[in-house]
């Protein structure tokens, strides 16, 4: 359309030219009366001298209205233009964060005013093309930024340094004891936009979890502690009664009556129990403060298997329960504290035959794995005639590696099942609380401390494996140890 009027204009001035010419040259020629024009051709002349002028003149008209429209249609632009800069304005003003953002070469381009009120308050810095440095630096001089000891120079060089990788997360204290926290993000042209939140109650709930954390600790520390003194000062007269019990029961102070056999066989019991509390309190609190001693050695699985269950076989034909083992292959070993392992394996087994009902059944198996996520199921060892029943699918646990064994590191795993009363999901994590007992109550089926499954999953958790229960209401309760066959156990007390 540009280029239409273009050479309409070029015309028209070529033609005023041409005209311009011819009227000078017959000036002249009849200046010097070599021309005499009749009547006629002056006519004609001032003719087409009148149009030409009429026709510039409305071209002139023309694109003078044009003029005026586009300049109107500018001026409605600019109006647009303005309201929307003041519109992003407002919204960026609106922000609860504040908001600076550079050009390509790090200098500054626009902030909101909460930027101005939390760094630039009182900054003769805070302008168009000004560098990011210059501004942080300037933030230093004017003390609004507090390093905590830190020199101001090394602090400006982190935070430079964290820019020039593109953006990221920066922490960093003001003044006035406020903490912001920076985010960067890079622009399509190559600058960086930053937002500063102020995470002060974060921060101050962070440090009210810490402070929480450390009491609990230290109450924890002080609890184990005490444990561990007062059974130390109750185990040397306990097994000091259970010394002299043995010796009149064998007759060192002379003939004993039937009934006074009977009495001292009591009190005999009675301690020997209550000194297996205090050893599993002991036990525990020293896996808790992690001061338990530790000697894994290369460790018959099998063997240490058979002897649990026939240690406790008189109890599980007391309650008429059948027991069987299996262990693939026979001779299958590992690296473990073999007293720990075995006291792990007996609690289990007597929590099994504690809680299932006469005429149940009772299974022991053994097998190696690999310890990576599986889920827990009876074909996880090989075939076998004795396997516990298949729980549902949704109650099938997941054994990742532990810290001891990568992912794909070989391990064993032991699966004490039983088909007793069984417990719900609620309650197998609450079984793992030290001291808690699931049937309490003056009413109580069931006797016991309450120690004897936190005991073995940190006794497990010593040796780098794991413990886990599968369990549901009267479908009995299937234990998971899973343990690292090379040894993963750690002396606690280095």
């Amino acid at each position: 359309m540009f280029g239409r009027r273009g050479k309409v204009a070029d015309w028209l001035a070529r033609g005023l030219m041409g005209l311009g010419a011819v009227v000078v040259v017959m000036a002249a020629a009849v200046g010097v009366d070599l021309v005499m024009p009749s009547q006629g051709m002056l006519a004609a002349m001032l003719v087409v001298l009148g149009m030409t002028i009429v026709g510039l003149a409305a071209l002139v008209r023309r694109e003078r209205l044009r003029a005026l429209r586009n300049l109107a249609r500018a001026m409605d632009a600019e109006q647009v233009r303005r309201t929307s800069e003041a519109r992003l304005l407002d919204a960026l003003n609106s922000m609860s964060d504040a908001l600076l953002l550079c050009g390509p070469d790090d200098a500054y381009v626009i902030s909101n005013r909460r930027y101005e009120e939390m760094l630039g308050q009182g900054s003769t810095r805070l302008a168009g093309g000004v560098a990011f440095d210059v501004l942080m630096r300037d933030a230093l001089d004017r003390g609004v930024i507090d390093t905590m000891g830190e020199p101001a120079e090394d602090w400006l060089r982190r935070r430079l340094e964290m820019r020039r990788h593109g953006g990221g997360r920066f922490e960093f204290r003001m003044a006035d004891g406020r903490w912001l926290m920076v985010r960067e993000f890079p622009t399509h042209d190559g600058g960086l936009l930053s937002l500063y939140s102020d995470v002060t109650m974060v921060k101050a709930r962070e440090a009210a979890l810490a402070a929480a954390r450390d009491t609990a600790e230290r109450a924890n520390k002080v609890k184990n502690d005490f444990l561990a003194n007062v059974s130390h000062e109750l185990r040397t007269p306990l097994n000091a009664v259970i010394g002299f019990t043995d010796m009149l029961l064998m007759g060192y102070a002379g003939a004993i009556s039937d009934r006074q056999r009977e009495y001292l066989g009591d009190i005999r019991d009675s301690a020997t129990h209550l000194l297996s509390v205090i050893n599993d309190i002991l036990d525990l609190s020293r896996a808790e403060a992690a001061t338990l001693a530790m000697d894994p050695r290369p460790l018959d699985l099998a063997r240490l298997l058979r002897t649990a269950v026939r240690m406790l076989q008189p109890k599980a034909d007391e309650g008429q329960l059948a027991m069987t083992l299996d262990v693939e292959p026979p001779s299958l070993r590992i690296v473990a504290d073999e007293l720990r392992i075995r006291q792990v394996v007996v609690n289990l087994l007597s929590n099994a035959i504690k809680f299932t009902h006469p005429g149940g059944r009772i299974t022991v198996t053994a097998c190696p794995v690999v310890m990576a996520p599986v889920a827990i199921s009876p074909a996880l060892c090989p075939s076998g005639s004795h396997r516990p029943a298949p729980l549902p699918a949704a109650a099938a646990l997941s054994v990742p590696s532990t810290s001891a064994a990568d992912a794909g590191a070989a391990g064993v795993r032991i699966i004490i099942a039983d088909d007793g009363i069984g417990m719900s999901p609620a309650d197998v994590e609450r079984a793992f609380e030290p001291f808690v007992q699931l049937d309490a109550g003056f009413s109580r089926r069931f006797e016991g401390t309450g120690l004897g499954l936190p005991l073995a999953r940190r006794l497990v958790e010593a040796h780098g494996g794991r413990l886990d229960l599968d369990s549901r209401v009267g479908g009995g309760t299937r234990a998971v140890i899973t343990l690292p066959a090379t040894g993963g156990a750690k002396n606690c007390r280095d």
